[in-house]
């Protein structure tokens, strides 16, 4: 199917960022993609890497939030409740790079 995209310029702050990654097969080689999608179901942003692991959960996470504005990173961050992701996120909290009230559900 056709998967919108969002502009990452959007003017306002997303109620909800959902996070999730599935397996897929890209030039014969299997890969794991992260994507992240608004709260309507809009894809803003994906990552394609061969590791589910904390450090490829943080490139994603950095790589999603760096665009936005402060105004613009969510409240919530709703994911598989993986370890890799809450990790991530303290990593981001701890380098200024995500604010602390952002929480992950």
């Amino acid at each position: 199917g056709k998967t919108s995209a969002l502009v990452l310029a959007s003017p306002y702050r997303f109620a909800l960022l959902v996070l999730d990654e599935t397996y897929v097969k890209v030039s014969g080689k299997w890969f794991y993609l992260y994507r992240a999608t608004d709260n309507r179901g809009h894809t803003f942003d994906f990552y394609l890497s061969p590791r589910r692991n904390t450090q490829a959960a943080y490139r994603f996470l950095r790589k999603t939030l760096k665009p936005l504005k402060a105004c613009e990173i969510p409240k919530v961050i709703n994911t598989d409740k993986a370890p890799t992701y809450a990790k991530a996120l303290v990593w981001l909290k701890q380098e200024g790079k995500c604010p602390p009230d952002v929480e992950q559900r």
